[in-house]
């Protein structure tokens, strides 16, 4: 089960087609004037219905307390019957992107089915702190056991709290590969990258870890506590 995420983030309309194709969600078809993404469950948060409409996307869910989106767009969707609406009062203690990741964890442990993913779009954006508490949702969905990536046109972001590999073929962007601790790191061993460790202790969003790159088509990450964040991540120009 692959679930889609739109938040009120950053968001570019024009690029969505080939951002879609890159993570591999399939093109948009339409059936009965409606736009769906192939095999995908859309949640659109908030300000997120705007790209929603601006895309031709027909969601499944909205979620949020809806102060960021105009009221035409947001009567346009409520009154869908296939569209279920989770309505919050502005003042509540989580975000509207958290209560929607909360929404797909639950849906995905519904269904019980394998090779489940969330993708969360419109997460990073110019307000910092909502960027950083949605970074923070990816500890929910480590401790769920699901998957999920952060995605724009620059940066594809996700995480682990046990030892992984990277492979070339399945980064999105293969530029920079950077790994920052969400929670204190300890024994970091990298192994087929430009720059290796061994048994290193990585604080916090410490910078260490920034700006490494995959030199061998795979590379062998080991940890032995903590949470680590994976960001590919690329440069708006291209290097040459």
């Amino acid at each position: 089960m692959k679930i889609l995420i739109i938040s009120g983030g950053r968001l570019n309309a024009e690029s969505a087609p080939a951002l879609f194709e890159k993570i591999g969600m399939g093109k948009l078809c339409t059936a009965a004037g409606r736009g769906k993404l192939d095999g995908i469950y859309v949640i659109a948060v908030d300000g997120g219905l705007a790209y929603c409409k601006d895309c031709g996307i027909f969601p499944d869910h909205l979620v949020g307390d809806f102060d960021t989106i105009t009221e035409d767009i947001l009567q346009e969707y409520t009154k869908e019957p296939d569209i279920k609406v989770h309505r919050y009062q502005p003042q509540k203690d989580f975000t509207d992107t958290e209560a929607a990741v909360n929404l797909a964890i639950d849906l995905i442990q519904w269904e019980k089915e394998p090779d489940n993913l969330i993708y969360l779009l419109g997460g990073l954006g110019s307000r910092m702190d909502h960027t950083m508490a949605n970074l923070g949702c990816l500890k929910k969905t480590i401790q769920a056991g699901i998957p999920m990536k952060i995605i724009d046109e620059q940066n594809c972001i996700y995480g682990f709290d046990d030892s992984f590999c990277l492979y070339r073929q399945q980064l999105i962007y293969k530029e920079y590969l950077s790994l920052l601790a969400l929670e204190p790191v300890e024994g970091l061993t990298i192994r087929g990258m430009k720059y290796e460790t061994d048994g290193l202790a990585l604080p916090v969003l410490d910078s260490r870890g920034v700006s490494n790159e995959l030199e061998k088509e795979k590379a062998e990450v080991e940890f032995t506590s903590g949470v680590l964040l994976v960001m590919e991540t690329k440069d708006l120009i291209e290097r040459t």
